[in-house]
């Protein structure tokens, strides 16, 4: 099955469709572009499969044991040019980013993902929101929320977080607090009788 889908992604990526008339071309630009992630997210969840064994792990892992099939994934946008992105914010025809794609975009050194969330406001005017794949080393991480984006802007919120798609919302950070406390808790209450 593996060579199927290998084989076919590469037919894919080989031959783009042919442009002919401008209606008919971006229609086929989108449906090649959206076979062709198809394709390679179905590979990659092969690979996976091999090289981990499993998709998902029962096994809990810390961030230095992540490997390509559990990358940590966060949303990516900044209301300064999608308006949906601010809060409240609407994941429907959202996709999460996979940090470690991202990783090109930062410095190599760095070497852990975290999702981040920005609340600056530009010459005090209406705030803005961006959210984001960031990579540090472990040592520097209070360092990724220490100065606004740009000079021009007053940084009123920052987040950093470690959990899949826990950059969305403000409603979003706090399951994931809770699910990491509950335990804990229970824990206490069972103790405690």
């Amino acid at each position: 099955m593996t060579t199927l889908f290998t084989t076919q992604l590469e037919e894919i990526r080989a031959t783009p469709p042919a442009l002919t008339s401008p209606a008919r071309d971006v229609s086929e630009v989108i449906v090649y572009s959206r076979v062709r992630h198809i394709l390679s997210v179905i590979t990659r969840v092969d690979s996976c499969v091999k090289d981990c064994g499993s998709v998902t792990s029962t096994t809990p892992r810390t961030l230095s044991e992540r490997g390509i099939c559990d990358a940590l994934r966060c949303w990516k946008c900044d209301s300064s040019y999608d308006p949906m992105c601010g809060d409240p914010f609407n994941t429907t025809h959202r996709t999460l980013i996979d940090c470690e794609s991202e990783r090109s975009q930062s410095s190599y050194a760095a070497n852990h993902a975290y999702c981040k969330k920005t609340k600056e406001s530009e010459n005090n005017r209406q705030s803005l929101i961006s959210r984001a794949c960031v990579w540090a080393n472990e040592g520097s991480k209070n360092t990724i929320c220490s100065s606004p984006s740009s000079p021009y802007r007053k940084q009123e919120h920052c987040s950093i977080c470690e959990t899949d798609g826990c950059n969305g919302s403000p409603g979003t950070m706090v399951p994931s607090l809770i699910s990491c406390l509950a335990p804990a808790m229970l824990w206490f209450v069972i103790k405690g009788r």
